[in-house]
């Protein structure tokens, strides 16, 4: 949608919502390193990551497709030079390919760029919502195997989760 901004501003604004897997962040390499020394299942181990890499793949894939239809939005808007912004439920976090991917196609983080520390991400625990979720526990446990349940819950504990 292009928008007009109080201020005058034109800006071409796209919601997305990616989907959600583990991530292949240093939080959860930390957790799979931990898991391996306490003696993890082997199979379980290779099985988690060989998913991980999978669904990173297609996450690289989505983010691509996600920069690719927004420069097609801009292009049909009256204002082809007005800022773009990508905003959604990512389910990602900083640090992922999937958002170096972004950065390849020339997007920056707002909250990253900005000289001022503010809180960008709607995975808050100060935010009712999320409080409620946290509070109310996971809806299933995961199907996929002890190991990736234990993960999945190690998350939640992401602080620049993108939300």
């Amino acid at each position: 949608a292009q928008v007009t901004l109080p201020s005058g501003i034109d800006v071409i604004v796209c919601c997305t919502h990616w989907q959600s897997f583990l991530l292949d962040n240093p939080l959860t390499r930390n957790r799979l390193r931990e898991a391996r020394e306490d003696g993890a299942m082997g199979y379980e181990l290779k099985q988690v990551e060989r998913d991980i890499k999978r669904r990173t793949e297609s996450r690289k894939q989505e983010a691509l497709q996600t920069a690719k239809f927004v420069e097609v939005a801009a292009s049909r808007a009256q204002s082809w030079e007005a800022p773009r912004i990508i905003s959604g439920d990512l389910n990602t976090s900083y640090g992922t390919l999937e958002i170096s991917v972004l950065e390849d196609c020339g997007y920056t983080s707002a909250s990253r760029a900005s000289q001022i520390k503010a809180d960008f991400t709607t995975w808050d625990p100060a935010n009712p919502q999320v409080a409620l979720q946290l509070k109310a526990g996971p809806a299933r446990q995961s199907t996929r195997g002890h190991l990736h349940g234990l993960l999945e819950a190690a998350s939640l504990e992401d602080p620049e989760q993108l939300d």
